[in-house]
């Protein structure tokens, strides 16, 4: 047993005394308490208590700990009783109060004397008189002792009271010396952040985490209280309630702690809340199903959606390690796990978290995993002392201990963790302040930790897949650390994705002294030559007289001679140096050459063990695909190579992955060498899988010269093979750009081209599906590629060709994200390329999906709008002329292809471009028949009976019971009421018959059916609160597709009415009313999601008024009009080049400091200007400055949410909206409605909402300068979105919520707008409206005082400054 002395407790913070405290509560936690709830650690000041358990009847059991270690005096007898007091008052549910001292009470009698026990005695009787439903007990130095002798707390004592083992430099240098162990496998520098480090953060419940789940839960509470003002949404008062309590008891938890957070309980209040929404705006908008769905209607559907987004942000399998913190970390071979697991443990130590690291190789022996660790930190002692003496450094810190291991399969790992893996993992659960990560070669996981024998469930398991979606950013940081040119189209080869792989490429572009990758860098044996050469310089350099010896590629061969023909796998550091020395003997020592070859990455090092079990250094090539293809090319150049002696030899390979490398290089090497393909050396096995899937592998490595049709022969064999399917696609991704290969991006084309659209969907839709939700999102990749901003001028046509194909053919997809992004792209990589363009609607016009066609003219509007060259823009015109408008027969039927068309045209000739063309054919209506027979319910009902039940047919169930209109017998469908008959309902005819004719047009001209389709579709599932999002069934694209068709044959053929509810007929002049746009092709911006209001930043030039008098109390604040913020600062101000500028609209706002849910101040205006002609002026203005503006009835900027960001000033739709009054307003006297006189205003609100574009996940909004100032000034729009440049490119107006995380101030440049002012006989007016709020206080005293109302007007002196005043009345 140790000696316990309390005078050599820990230190805590450098103090005994917060050592003792902290092991009291330590020991508090683990007293063994019945009906415990919850335990609480105080921090200081601590109210008499640092700590205490909650009862489950909600009373509480305290502890107080003082360390005195010798008899009280008087003053620590008074700090008792004091710290007695302050618990009885501050903890009214007080059970039991412990006091913790180190020393035993005397009870020796001294005459005339009290011993220590009496006084202690009384104090108890006198605090029991006080409350008699409190005990007082104490702790004395014995009774803590006799704590420390349970055999479960042993870990504490050896902690408290050892040899100061775990300190935190004990860590550090442990840490440290694991990190230098696995040498170049961590390079710190070469650092890129990957999607795996999303464990960790929750694993470790840091801050990261915690800011990530306040802010879910903020995004949660923030929906509530919009529906709770939300009048129409009373009825969801109850499940608000519900959702506010769950976040209440998260709230709770210390969440950096180790307490159960209740996110389940949270997620499905949510979902019912999400639901009940859904509910009350579907029953909303069924008074009205016209279009014209009341935007604060639709506002309530999107309430929904905000709710479902915070659900899918937490319902995520990582999300279980919150509160079950066991990770399996797998990884192919160089992928990264180490780096990973070694960053982490870094980025834990910065943040002061405590981690510990374990290297697989470490572990030397068969002995059980917890004796060599105990070996490894010096331990002696049980495991579970172990773990309890990390436990309790993990408890003063308040956060997890991590320990990771990496590599389990290293070492002597399959002869350790098979048997005792379980155990291990469980001995870590039964200590809450511990996390457990382990990480695993993929390869070694069904002999180490099978899924078949663990199952899924056991516990959250990661796949590591290297640099992944950041494989573009590693490949760019790594080319400019190595300072090599990036290629002009992306590195597709999944080996890049590899670490070392992208090392030990750079590494060989370096010692070549190459900036640019050379010319037939392609296939593997240049790569690894390009490696070899370079590591030969290297040494070269190092050692004189040298220029003639080539020794790399001799020491390689001889190493895989020794390998393929004694039949092992590695090679022991002593053969290696026996083997390698008789090569350069005069150049180098025994010995000296393996080290050299380590030292440049050739070669690595790590404990095997041998075959009598004993342990070993050894030596492999460090990249085991280099290893593959040169043991298969050794192979081909010694081995007598047929059948059976490939055969014979591969079957003396024990390991299924040696072998399954193997098979892959030679069928890269086999065509380059021999002329023969894997499988006319294996016939007999050219149709299974190892086989095919290894020539697959090769394309992306073998000589692009062995590359034809005959492939192309053999893998049509294997097209009904789901699993070859999708990998066939991946790897033609993968060579898409490479114009030289066979299998590029135009094979892709002429397979999916000529197949018919049901055909290809059942085939297309569900690869497409499988790629992009995979972690390994390519095409993401790709997208993000064509979609960046930066010059792509050098690259080739040929190039750009063959990506617009591959991202063209992303159009079909049912994803709509997929779709919206590649749409984007198309857009960025196309404008500068017009006559790229024009040649892929050639290479598309036979393709007959019009999900495709129609996103072609899409994508050729955005282009158009953005070219800079008016040659580029008449020709392509012309080009869509021709195709779409001057036709015979009829016009391609489909609303929104033709909506692109005719915008592509009218905005060439709204600036000028000259074309010969009739104006009416490309104006609505267009020819169309509409030729469809009469379709019945009972048609319908005949389909769903052949369908039987929706578990047999659940694809063409769900589309026909999504189209069903309003008064369908079997209910209706959402798509088919609310979005279908909705739209068609603003027309003569009759709606809802169409709905059937819809059906039929899916089934028999689309070609829908249960067998093509309907096993995808039930995967993506149908209906409200569906988590799919943005996927959608195949069946909804061809219900979009039959929607979109007859809404045109309609326009063409019915007359339009004003809405269901009217008979006025009026003229259909575009697919902006009704409303039935969805993405927007003129706009590139990238949005993840916008910045709360909160988050938005003032430090800038142009926000620098600041306001901060919150010192009054709150009716003096209210009642006080001398302390507001000047307006003239924030209408006029300089950029940091002196540069002045004018505000036409901002929105400042002031808020006092505060807590979430606190009641706080808060300023605010509203600064708008208006321009007025210069006879009117003096009279508008002394009107308005005698005006009160509240009640916010000045005139505003409407907010036009149907216009495309670059349709503004030139197009049909602005022309029509213009009309009414975007910006040209009538100013009329609010009580006497006298007319004052016309204004124009000078802003405009570009709205483009997040539901219909789905290329961003918020709605995208910004300010633009009205037509008169935007034609006034000569205006151009930018690159950038809400920045307007004059014609030398100099910026003259922007919106600041586009340049900076900043609220939103459209500003212009003075002298710019003076000069317009001037030359036009016009004068501006800012008028302002603002209050002061009390902002979460809600139960008002009487007189008390109402919001005071701000209200002013300010324009230009004659000399250009800002004039004008502020004026208050109470409401």
């Amino acid at each position: 047993m140790k000696n316990i002395d309390f005078n050599n407790i820990r230190l805590v913070n450098g103090s005994l005394n917060d050592g003792f405290e902290e092991f009291v509560c330590q020991l508090a936690r683990k007293e063994d308490i019945t009906d415990i709830k919850k335990f609480v650690r105080n921090g200081k000041p601590d109210g008499g208590v640092e700590c205490y358990w909650i009862l489950e009847d909600g009373s509480l059991i305290a502890w107080q700990a003082k360390y005195f270690c010798n008899a009280f005096d008087n003053s620590q007898y008074q700090q008792i009783d004091n710290s007695v007091k302050e618990a009885l008052s501050a903890y009214p549910n007080l059970k039991k109060y412990i006091i913790a001292v180190p020393i035993d009470p005397s009870d020796a009698h001294i005459s005339g004397r009290k011993s220590m026990k009496e006084r202690i005695n009384g104090y108890i009787d006198r605090w029991q008189k006080v409350n008699a439903n409190v005990t007082f007990e104490f702790w004395w130095s014995s009774d803590l002792i006799a704590r420390l002798q349970i055999p479960s707390n042993q870990g504490l004592l050896r902690f408290w009271f050892g040899n100061n083992e775990f300190t935190d430099d004990n860590f550090l240098l442990f840490n440290k010396a694991s990190i230098l162990d696995l040498g170049n496998r961590y390079t710190p520098k070469l650092n890129i952040e990957v999607s795996s480090a999303q464990y960790f953060a929750v694993l470790s419940r840091g801050k990261s985490f915690k800011e990530f789940l306040n802010t879910e839960l903020k995004k949660a509470e923030s929906a509530c209280q919009k529906i709770e003002k939300n009048e129409k949404c009373q009825e969801a008062t109850e499940r608000v309630i519900d959702v506010r309590e769950s976040v209440e008891r998260i709230k709770e938890v210390d969440i950096l702690g180790i307490e159960k957070i209740p996110i389940d309980d949270f997620l499905l209040s949510l979902m019912s809340l999400a639901n009940t929404i859904q509910d009350i705006y579907y029953n909303l908008i069924e008074k009205d199903i016209s279009q014209n769905i009341n935007r604060e209607i639709q506002k309530i559907y999107e309430l929904s959606v905000d709710l479902l987004n915070v659900y899918n942000g937490l319902h995520q399998e990582v999300m279980k390690l919150v509160n079950d913190p066991v990770l399996i970390l797998e990884g192919d071979a160089g992928v990264g796990k180490s780096h990973l697991l070694a960053d982490i443990v870094e980025k834990r130590k910065n943040d002061k978290l405590d981690s510990l690291l374990l290297l697989g190789q470490k572990f030397t022996t068969d002995e059980e995993p917890f004796t060599q660790i105990m070996r490894m930190l010096n331990f002696d002692g049980s495991s579970e002392e172990l773990l309890e003496t990390l436990e309790a450094k993990a408890e003063i810190s308040g956060h997890r201990l991590v320990v990771f291991i990496d590599a389990i399969n290293e070492g002597h790992g399959l002869n350790i963790w098979p048997n005792c893996i379980r155990s291990f993992i469980e001995s870590f659960r039964a200590h809450p302040w511990l996390g457990l990560v382990l990480s695993i070669r993929t390869s070694y996981v069904p002999a180490i930790i099978p899924r078949d024998e663990f199952g899924y469930d056991y516990c959250v398991r990661a796949i590591h897949r290297g640099f992944g979606a950041n494989t573009r950013k590693a490949v760019l940081t790594y080319f400019k650390e190595y300072n090599i040119l990036y290629p002009s189209v992306p590195l597709l080869n999944p080996e890049f994705r590899n670490p070392l792989f992208l090392h030990l490429f750079c590494e060989g572009m370096q010692k070549n002294g190459y900036h640019k990758i050379p010319d037939g860098i392609r296939g593997i044996s240049s790569v690894i030559k390009l490696f070899f050469d370079g590591v030969e310089k290297s040494i070269r350099s190092h050692i004189r007289n040298s220029s003639s010896i080539s020794v790399v590629e001799k020491a390689v061969h001889r190493y895989i001679e020794y390998l393929t023909e004694n039949g092992c796998h590695e090679l022991s550091v002593d053969e290696a140096s026996e083997i390698l020395s008789e090569i350069s003997p005069r150049t180098f020592k025994e010995g000296e050459l393996v080290d050299l070859l380590i030292s440049e990455g050739v070669f690595s090092k790590n404990i095997f063990y041998d075959e009598d079990g004993g342990d070993v250094e050894g030596i492999y090539l460090s990249y085991e695909r280099f290893e593959n293809i040169l043991q298969a090319e050794y192979i081909i150049n010694n081995l007598k190579l047929d059948s059976v002696s490939l055969i014979s030899y591969l079957k003396d390979i024990k390991r299924l992955d040696k072998v399954n490398g193997l098979f892959e290089a030679l069928a890269i090497l086999l065509p380059e060498r021999r002329g023969q393909e894997l499988f006319d050396v294996l016939p007999q096995f050219k149709e299974k899988g190892y086989v095919f899937n290894a020539v697959l592998s090769s394309l992306l490595w073998r000589d692009e010269k062995t590359i034809d049709s005959r492939l192309d022969s053999y893998f049509k064999q294997f097209y009904g093979n789901s699993r070859f399917m999708y990998r066939f696609v991946i790897t033609i991704i993968e060579i898409s750009f490479n114009h030289g290969n066979y299998f590029n991006a135009n094979y892709l084309h002429h397979i999916l081209a000529p197949m018919k659209l049901a055909d290809r969907d059942a085939v297309w839709i569900p690869i497409l599906y499988q790629i992009y939700s995979g972690q390994d999102n390519i095409m993401e990749e790709i997208i993000n590629w064509a979609w960046d901003e930066s010059d792509k001028i050098h690259i080739s046509d040929k190039s750009v060709e063959l990506g617009v194909t591959l991202l063209a053919w992303l159009l079909a997809s049912t994803n709509r994200k997929l779709r919206d992004t590649a749409t984007k792209a198309l857009i960025q990589l196309l404008h500068s390329r017009m006559n790229i363009l024009i040649s892929l609607f050639e290479k598309f016009k036979t393709v007959d999906d019009p999900y495709i066609q129609e996103r072609l003219y899409c994508i050729a509007f955005g282009c158009a709008v953005r070219t800079t060259s008016k040659e580029s823009l008449k020709e392509i015109s012309l080009y869509v002329y021709s195709s779409i408008f001057d036709v015979k027969g009829e016009i391609y039927p489909h609303i929104l292809l033709r909506d692109y068309a005719r915008e592509i045209i009218e905005y060439a000739i709204s600036i000028g471009v000259e074309l010969d063309i009739a104006l009416d054919k490309i104006r609505p209506p267009y020819n169309s028949k509409f030729e469809f027979d009469v379709v019945t319910e009972e048609d319908i009902m005949s389909i769903l009976d052949k369908c039987g039940n929706y578990k047999d047919s659940p694809g063409m169930c769900g589309m026909v019971m999504s189209m069903l209109p309003e008064h369908s017998s079997l209910s209706y469908g959402d798509f088919g009421r609310y979005t279908f008959q909705s739209a068609l309902s603003n027309w003569k005819i009759d709606a809802e018959s169409l709905n059937y004719v819809a059906i039929k047009l899916i089934i028999n001209k689309y070609g829908y059916s249960e067998d093509k389709h309907g096993v995808f579709d039930k995967v993506i599932g149908s209906g409200r609160g569906r988590t799919t999002t943005p996927n959608e069934r195949i069946g909804k694209k061809y219900q979009w597709l039959a929607f979109h068709e007859l809404l045109a044959r309609v326009s063409d053929n019915f007359l339009k009415i004003e809405g269901a509810w009217s008979n006025n007929v009026v003229k259909y002049e575009g697919p902006w009313d009704p409303f039935v746009r969805d993405i927007d092709p003129t706009t590139l911006i990238h949005i993840n999601e916008l910045s709360p209001e909160d988050e938005l930043k003032d430090n800038f030039w142009w926000s620098d008024e600041k306001y901060a008098n919150w010192d009054m109390d709150m009716v003096d604040w209210l009642n006080a009009d001398n302390d507001l913020p000047s307006v003239e600062p924030i209408i006029e101000t300089k950029d940091s080049d002196g540069c002045e500028w004018l505000a036409l609209e901002c929105y400042p706002s002031w808020e006092e400091p505060h807590y979430d849910n606190g009641i706080y101040k808060r300023l605010w205006y509203q600064v708008r200007s208006c321009i007025v002609d210069e006879t009117d002026f003096n009279r508008i203005y002394e009107w308005a400055s005698k005006q009160d503006f509240g009640g916010r009835w000045m005139p505003e900027n409407s907010e036009r949410y149907e216009m495309f960001y670059r349709e503004y000033y030139w197009s049909p739709a602005y022309h029509i909206y213009d009309s009414e009054g975007i910006t040209k307003k009538e100013l009329y006297d609010r009580n006497s409605e006298e007319f004052m006189g016309n204004i124009e205003i000078t802003a405009i609100y570009y709205l483009w909402e997040a539901e219909e574009d789905y290329s961003k996940e918020t709605a995208f909004s910004c300010l633009l300068p009205s037509k008169q100032l935007f034609d006034g000034v000569d205006m151009k729009f930018t690159d950038k979105q809400g920045i307007f440049s004059d014609d030398n490119g100099k910026v003259v107006c922007f919106d600041t919520s586009e340049v900076e995380q900043s609220k939103k101030y459209l500003l212009i440049r003075k002298d710019t707008l003076l000069s317009y002012l001037n030359n036009n006989h016009k004068h501006i007016m800012w008028y302002v409206l603002g209050e002061k709020n009390i902002i979460g206080f809600y139960n008002f005293p009487a007189n008390f005082p109402s919001w005071p109302v701000i209200s002013g007007v300010y324009t230009l002196s004659g000399d250009g400054e800002v004039i004008g005043s502020l004026k208050t009345r109470h409401k």
